[in-house]
């Protein structure tokens, strides 16, 4: 720190006046050189005497020099009662020393962050800490550091220069431990609790209920990995950290199965397909079913019956479901052995049974008597009454029905009644007496 008049203070050369006793006031006059080949004096008006007064340099100004640019001395301007350190100093910008200086990108970072120090004014430079060479240095200090750089020109004339960085503690980012979303578990919060002068941004944002948040929620349609990026408002420093939030909502396979017939042939049928590893199964309805919890039960309906199967991912809890109609046919067809007949003398056969219908089949018992077995109305003649019994069965399904004739047989002859035997007359004739000797 300076008096804003004095643009420079030498830099090599400093004096301390000290008063070892009385109260005189002195007028300090101060001499100079050209040592080094950097130093430019060309205006002697410009040169001025400088005291440090603890926190800055004060200009104590300039009453008279004498000598030359090369080689001379200023006194300052009145005296002064203040002793300490004193130094050359210029106003003029004619006037100037060599002075190592150092830039810094950043003066104040982020703990982790770098920054780059240059050097310039010298030839060659050190830098502690760190016992480091060169004009520039990247550098990245752990905490709030003062470096300090001593230039040496090439005619071995020293400066010293220092540069303090600031550090800042970087916030702690924490998006929490990975998380699985299943159909059981839809969503997860992401994140730890938030910390108080800090904010938070979430990237993507897609599938979070917000993305400015410590702890939102996340509910991405895929698998998804979720950075957080956590800054302390006050300095700006930022940490980061990522989670992985993964989707298993896989739903597993249901497959009832090819619809079905019941019918007389085949009463009951299997529907579903083969059970897969972790999968669970649920029928409804429950109606008809040898069971409703497994894979592929058997189905036995009264009626014609649409039946739906839950598959359940015992890992995910994702569920599925399809459907199989099971349509019952067991619709008997209709037997009818016709009316009772009488075979007689007149009538000695008989047609029995009814018209034949599409689709059906016949078989008559007994066989005896019958011109065919396997007609609708087959032609009966027993030698004796006789029950038959027609069995109709339908193509289509195999259900059959049965019905009974009664054909009597009368065919006895008239049997004629024996005539009355009517007795011979006996005509009695006299017996001749014996001749009369």
């Amino acid at each position: 720190m300076k008096d804003a008049a004095l643009l420079q203070i030498a830099p090599y050369h400093y004096w301390t006046l000290n008063q070892i006793s009385g109260t005189n006031t002195e007028a300090v006059s101060l001499g100079w050189s050209i040592p080094c080949a950097n130093t430019v004096i060309t205006s002697l008006p410009g040169m001025a005497v400088a005291r440090w007064n603890g926190t800055q340099w004060n200009n104590l100004g300039n009453s008279a020099t004498s000598g030359t640019t090369a080689l001379g001395t200023v006194t300052q301007t009145g005296t002064t009662a203040n002793y300490g350190v004193f130094a050359l100093a210029t106003t003029s910008a004619s006037n100037s020393w060599q002075i190592t200086t150092v830039s810094a990108s950043a003066s104040t970072v982020c703990a982790g962050t770098s920054t780059t120090l240059t050097a310039s004014g010298a030839s060659t430079y050190n830098w502690q800490p760190g016992n480091l060479s060169g004009s520039v240095q990247v550098l990245t200090p752990l905490t709030t550091t003062t470096y300090t750089i001593t230039g040496t020109s090439a005619t071995g004339c020293i400066t010293t220069a220092t540069r303090t960085i600031t550090v800042n503690p970087v916030p702690t980012a924490n998006a929490g431990a990975d998380k699985t979303n299943t159909c059981t578990i839809p969503t997860n919060t992401i994140g730890t609790a938030g910390v108080g002068g800090v904010s938070y941004a979430w990237l993507p944002a897609t599938g979070l209920s917000a993305a400015n948040i410590a702890q939102p929620t996340a509910n991405p349609a895929s698998t998804t990995t979720y950075t957080v990026t956590a800054t302390i408002t006050a300095t700006g420093c930022t940490a980061s950290d990522a989670v992985i939030v993964t989707v298993n909502k896989t739903p597993p396979t249901a497959n009832a199965g090819a619809d079905k017939t019941n019918t007389c042939t085949t009463p009951t049928n299997t529907i579903g397909t083969a059970a897969v590893g972790g999968v669970t199964y649920a029928w409804l309805p429950a109606t008809g079913l040898s069971a409703t919890n497994i894979a592929q039960p058997t189905a036995n309906p009264a009626s014609t019956t649409t039946y739906t199967v839950t598959a359940t991912n015992t890992s995910n809890g994702c569920t599925a479901t399809d459907a199989v109609l099971v349509t019952v046919n067991k619709t008997p067809p209709t037997a009818n052995a016709g009316v009772d007949k009488t075979n007689t003398c007149t009538t000695p056969t008989n047609t029995i049974g009814t018209a034949a219908i599409g689709g059906v089949t016949y078989a008559w018992l007994p066989a005896t008597g019958l011109s065919a077995t396997n007609i609708a109305q087959p032609t009966a003649n027993p030698a004796s009454t006789t029950t038959y019994t027609v069995t109709a069965t339908n193509t289509a399904n195999g259900c059959t029905a049965t019905d009974a004739v009664l054909v009597t047989v009368n065919k006895q002859p008239l049997q004629r009644m024996p005539e009355q035997i009517k007795p011979i007359p006996v005509q009695h004739q006299p017996i001749p007496s014996e001749p009369q000797p």
